[in-house]
C-alpha cells in the first residue's frame, strides 16, 4: 500500500465523520494564534504610528541636535552651519496653541517657529513649502507678530480663508492672528495631524516666552560622508546640555521603553497558544483511540511505524494550518478592537501615539501561522508516536493506548523537582530593571513543576475520593472514579491545560488587584490637597497647555485657601534615559507616607529643600541604579548641574520616573514661571464648592489661562483609576480566551474517555442503566477533573502572581507593589471555571447516552 492511501485511511474518513471535534480543535488553535496576532499587531501599529511621525517630522534630516529641556543657544546654529560635513541647518521652536472659534469645539495646533531667513533650510529639511495670501509679502511674515501660515487641512476644517483673522490661545493668553499663507502637500504637517501653524522664529520666541532658546536644530550632512563620523565631530562642538542623535534614535529609544510592556503582553499571548496545544494533544489522542482498529489493520498489513506516525503528524499539521489561518483573520479583527486600548495604554504610560489603522506585516502574519503549525505539530507528536509504537495486537484492545500514555513517575518526579529548584534559584537573583527574562524563566520552571505534579495529584485525589463518591453517588460515582484512573494520562493533559488557563487568569488578576490596591493607598498618601487645578487636555492622552503662575497667586489670595502648591513638569533625558523633571513647593503636606528607606517624607522634604537636593521616584532610581546620596546631572540653560538625591519615594504615576526639586530652585535655574497644575489646600471648615467657584472666577478675571479642570481629591483619584483600568484592559481579554480554550480541552478529554469505554457504556445500557445515570457518571468525571484543575490552577496562579508582583513588575517598570490576595475574586473565578467544566460535560454526556442507544452524534456507531 502506498503512502497516500495510508493518509487517506487514517485521516480522510476521520475528518469527514468527526467534523465537530475537528472544528473544536481548530477553534482552539485559532484562538491561540488570534491572541498572538492581535497583541503583536496592536503593539506594532501603535509603535509604527509613532515611528511614522518621527520619520515624517525628521524629513530629510540626517542628524538632530536637541536641547534636552534646557534649550539651545541660537548662536550654535551658526557654528553648526560652518562645520565640515553639514550641508543645511534648520532651527526650530515647537509649542502648542489652541484655536478658539466663535462657535464649536476648540482644536489644538502644533506651533512651529522656523527661521524663514535660512537659505533654503526649511524647505530643504522639512518640506515646509507654502503659498502666501494676496497682499502679503515675505517681509510681513517677519515684521507682523500675528502672521501665521496654516496647514491646508486645518484651514478647511476651521473654515478659514487666506487673509482672514482669527484668535489663538497660547500659554493661556488669547492672541489675534491672521492667515498669511497655506502649507500644501507637506508630509511634515500631515505627520502632526494636519493641525499645524508656522511662524517666524523671532516672533514665536516672544509669543512662547522661550527667552531666545531653541528646542532643536535639524541638520543635513554631506552625502557620501559617514554620518557617524560627522556626528562624533559635531558632538565635540556642543555644550554638555545639548545632545546630537540620528532621527531614528528616537524610535529606538521608544522601542527600548516599550520593550518590557510588549514582552509582558506577548508572554500572555503565548500562554494562550500553549493552552491550545493541550487541546490538540487531547484531540489527537481521541483520533488514535477512534482509529485503533484501522491502525492495527494497517500495521498487520505491513505498513511501517514511520508511515503511521507521519500520517497522524500530517493531520495535526493540517489542523494547525487551518486554525492558524482562521486565527490570523480573527487576530486582525481582535487587533482592530484592541488598538485604541493598547494605544491609550502606551500614550498614558510612555509616549503619545494615536494609531488609527493597523500596520499589517506579512512577515509577522506568516510567523504567527508558522508558530501555530509548529505548536500543533509538537502537540501531535506524542499521540502519533504512541500510535506508531503500539503493537498491532494491542491496538485491538480497548484501553491499551491509554495504558501507554501513563507517565513514568520517576522521570516525572525528577523533572518536577529539577524545575522547582531551578525556579527557586532564579527567584534568588536580584531583580534588575529591563526585560523580565529571569522572572518569566522562573514562572516557566514553576509551571513545569506543577504540570509534573498533575498525574500524581489526580491519582491521589481519585483514590481519596473513591469512598466519598461511592457513599454520595453510588455506582455512578465508583464508575466515574474508575474511568478517571484508567485514563490518567489523557485526563492529566486536560487538567494541565485547565491549570494553565486558570493559573494565568488568577496570576494576572491578583497582580492587577494588588497593583490597584497599592495605587489606591499611594494616592491616599500623596493626594493630600483638597482641590487640584489643571488645564483641560485637548484629548485623553495629549498634554495640556501650561498655565501662567499668576493663577496660583490669585488662588492663594482667595478666602478659605490655606496655601497652594504650583507644580511644573518638563520631560527630558536624565542620565541617559527619558524622565520627568518636576518642580513644586517641597512642603510637608505634599506626602503623608514614608520613603523607601522608612523615613517620614516630611523630614525628607525639609532636608531636600534646605540643601537644594532632589527627591526621585523609585522607577527613576531603579532604572539608573541610584540610591540616596548619589548625584543626578540635570541639564540647565547654565550648563549641567549635579544634585544630590535626598531620598527615593514610591511613585506609580510614570514608568519613566520623576526627579523633583523645590520650585524656588527651579525658577533660579530655568527662568520658567509657567505651571502645569495647582494643588489647593483649604482652611479647616472651608467649603470646597465655594472654593471651586471662587477659583473659576479668579481664572476668568485673569483671562490668561486655558479652560480649567478643577477636581476634588476623590475625583482625581477616579480619573487615575480610570486610566489604570484602561491600561490593563487588554489583559482581561487574554484571560477570557485562555479559559475558553482550557474548558474545551476538558470537553475533548471526556469525549475521548467515552470513546474508549464505548463497549462499557453499551453494556450498562443493556443491563438497565438509565440515560440519567449514564449522564450522571460523565458529570461526576467532569466534576473531578474540574476540581483538580481548579485546585492546581489556583495554586499555580497564586505562585505565579507572586512572581509577577514581586519580580516581574520590578524588572519591567521599577515599581514595588504590595502583594494582596483578593480571595473573593479568586473564589468567583474558580466557581465560574468549575461551572464551565461541568457545562462542558453536557455534550459528552449526550454522546454517551446516544452510544448507549446504538447511535452517535459524532457519526460513528
Amino acid at each position: 500500500m502506498g503512502r497516500f492511501p495510508v493518509f487517506k485511511a487514517l485521516i480522510g474518513s476521520y475528518l469527514r465523520h468527526e467534523r465537530g471535534r475537528t472544528l473544536l480543535t481548530i477553534l482552539g488553535v485559532a484562538l491561540g494564534v488570534a491572541v498572538l496576532v492581535a497583541i503583536d499587531l496592536a503593539n506594532e501599529s501603535a509603535v509604527a504610528s509613532f515611528k511614522r511621525t518621527v520619520s515624517d517630522v525628521a524629513g530629510r534630516a540626517t542628524l538632530t541636535v536637541r536641547g534636552n529641556g534646557a534649550g539651545i543657544d541660537p548662536a550654535l546654529t551658526r557654528t553648526l552651519a560652518k562645520a565640515e560635513g553639514v550641508e543645511a541647518v534648520a532651527p526650530l521652536i515647537e509649542g502648542t496653541a489652541t484655536f478658539v472659534p466663535a462657535e464649536g469645539s476648540t482644536e489644538t495646533l502644533t506651533l512651529l517657529a522656523v527661521d524663514l531667513l535660512a537659505p533654503g533650510g526649511e524647505e530643504e529639511v522639512r518640506d515646509l513649502s507654502f503659498q502666501l495670501a494676496e497682499n502679503v509679502g515675505f517681509t510681513d511674515l517677519l515684521t507682523s507678530p500675528g502672521a501665521m501660515i496654516f496647514a491646508e487641512g486645518f484651514l478647511n476644517r476651521a473654515g478659514l480663508a487666506l487673509g482672514e483673522r482669527t484668535r489663538l490661545r497660547v500659554l493661556g493668553l488669547e492672541t489675534e492672528v491672521f492667515v498669511a499663507g497655506v502649507v500644501r502637500g507637506s508630509t511634515y504637517a500631515e505627520a502632526l495631524g494636519g493641525n499645524v501653524a508656522v511662524m517666524d522664529l523671532g516672533n514665536a520666541d516672544l509669543l512662547l516666552r522661550r527667552g531666545g532658546r531653541l528646542d532643536r536644530i535639524d541638520l543635513i550632512t554631506t552625502e557620501g560622508l559617514p554620518t557617524a563620523t560627522i556626528q562624533d565631530r559635531l558632538a565635540r562642538l556642543l555644550p554638555p546640555t545639548v545632545s546630537i542623535e540620528r532621527p531614528e534614535a528616537r524610535s529606538t529609544q521608544v522601542d527600548n521603553m516599550l520593550a518590557a510592556f510588549r514582552f509582558n503582553l506577548g508572554a500572555l499571548g503565548h500562554i494562550s497558544l500553549l493552552v491550545g496545544a493541550f487541546l490538540i494533544y487531547n484531540t489527537m489522542s481521541i483520533a488514535v483511540v477512534r482509529r485503533r482498529e484501522v491502525i492495527g489493520t494497517l500495521r498487520a498489513l505491513g505498513i511501517s511505524r514511520r508511515r503511521v506516525r507521519w500520517a497522524f503528524l500530517a493531520e495535526g499539521l493540517l489542523m494547525g494550518a487551518v486554525g492558524g489561518v482562521l486565527g490570523i483573520v480573527g487576530g486582525i479583527g481582535l487587533a482592530a478592537a484592541l488598538l485604541d486600548t493598547v494605544s491609550a495604554a502606551i500614550s498614558i504610560n510612555f509616549v503619545q501615539t494615536n494609531a488609527e489603522s493597523l500596520a499589517l506585516s506579512p512577515g509577522k502574519l506568516l510567523f504567527a501561522l508558522g508558530l501555530g503549525m509548529a505548536t500543533a505539530l509538537a502537540a501531535a507528536w506524542g499521540p502519533a508516536a504512541e500510535a506508531s509504537a503500539t503493537p498491532p495486537a494491542n491496538t485491538m484492545r480497548r484501553g491499551s493506548l491509554e495504558h501507554t500514555l501513563r507517565p513514568r513517575s520517576r522521570w516525572r518526579l525528577a523533572l518536577g523537582l529539577a524545575s522547582l529548584l531551578a525556579g527557586a534559584g532564579l527567584l534568588f537573583l536580584d531583580p534588575r530593571p529591563g526585560l523580565p527574562i529571569e522572572g518569566y524563566a522562573a514562572s516557566l520552571a514553576f509551571v513545569v513543576a506543577f504540570l509534573c505534579a498533575v498525574p500524581g495529584l489526580l491519582d491521589g485525589l481519585s483514590r481519596a475520593a473513591k469512598a466519598p463518591y461511592a457513599r454520595l453517588f453510588g455506582a455512578e460515582g465508583l464508575l466515574a472514579i474508575s474511568s478517571t484512573q484508567s485514563s490518567l494520562g489523557r485526563a492529566s493533559v486536560a487538567i494541565g491545560g485547565l491549570m494553565l488557563g486558570l493559573g494565568m487568569t488568577i496570576s494576572v488578576s491578583v497582580m492587577v488587584a494588588s497593583f490597584r490596591d497599592t495605587v489606591v493607598v499611594w494616592m491616599q498618601q500623596v493626594l493630600q490637597a483638597d482641590l487640584y487645578v489643571s488645564p483641560r487636555a485637548p484629548s485623553a492622552v495629549a498634554r495640556a497647555e501650561p498655565m501662567d503662575a499668576a493663577l496660583a497667586d490669585r488662588i492663594e489670595a482667595l478666602d478659605g485657601v490655606a496655601f497652594v502648591d504650583p507644580f511644573r513638569t518638563r520631560r527630558m533625558d536624565l542620565m541617559g534615559a527619558p524622565a520627568f523633571l518636576g518642580a513644586g513647593r517641597l512642603e510637608a503636606a505634599r506626602f503623608s507616607n514614608e520613603d523607601i528607606y522608612g523615613r517620614p517624607m516630611a523630614e525628607v522634604l525639609r532636608e531636600a529643600k534646605a540643601n537644594d537636593q532632589l527627591i526621585v521616584s523609585e522607577a527613576f532610581a531603579r532604572k539608573r541604579g541610584l540610591e540616596r546620596g548619589d548625584t543626578v546631572a540635570v541639564p540647565t540653560p547654565g550648563g549641567l548641574r549635579e544634585f544630590v538625591i535626598a531620598s527615593v519615594y514610591y511613585d506609580y504615576s510614570s514608568e519613566q520616573g520623576y526627579a523633583i526639586m523645590d520650585r524656588e530652585l527651579y525658577l533660579q535655574l530655568f527662568d520658567d514661571p509657567l505651571i502645569d497644575s495647582v494643588a489647593v489646600y483649604l482652611k479647616d471648615g472651608a467649603d470646597p464648592g465655594a472654593a471651586r467657584r471662587a477659583i473659576e472666577g479668579a481664572a476668568a478675571e485673569l483671562g490668561t489661562v486655558p479652560p480649567l479642570r478643577i477636581s476634588a481629591n476623590s475625583e482625581l483619584r477616579g480619573y487615575a483609576l480610570e486610566a489604570f483600568d484602561r491600561t490593563f484592559g487588554v489583559t482581561y481579554v487574554l484571560q477570557f480566551i485562555a479559559i475558553i480554550v482550557a474548558v474545551l480541552g476538558v470537553a475533548t478529554t471526556l469525549f475521548a474517555q467515552i470513546l474508549d469505554r464505548a463497549d462499557e457504556i453499551l453494556a450498562l445500557r443493556y443491563v438497565g442503566a438509565s440515560k440519567g445515570r449514564v449522564a450522571k457518571m460523565i458529570a461526576l468525571e467532569s466534576a473531578l477533573l474540574g476540581f483538580v484543575g481548579v485546585v492546581l490552577g489556583v495554586a499555580s496562579g497564586l505562585a505565579l502572581s507572586w512572581i509577577l508582583t514581586k519580580v516581574i513588575m520590578i524588572q519591567s517598570f521599577g515599581w514595588t507593589i504590595q502583594y494582596e490576595i483578593p480571595w473573593l475574586l479568586i473564589g468567583q473565578i474558580a466557581l465560574v471555571v468549575f461551572g464551565a467544566t461541568l457545562a462542558a460535560s453536557v455534550l459528552p454526556a449526550r454522546e454517551a447516552v446516544n452510544r448507549g442507544n446504538g447511535r452517535s452524534m459524532m457519526g460513528v456507531r
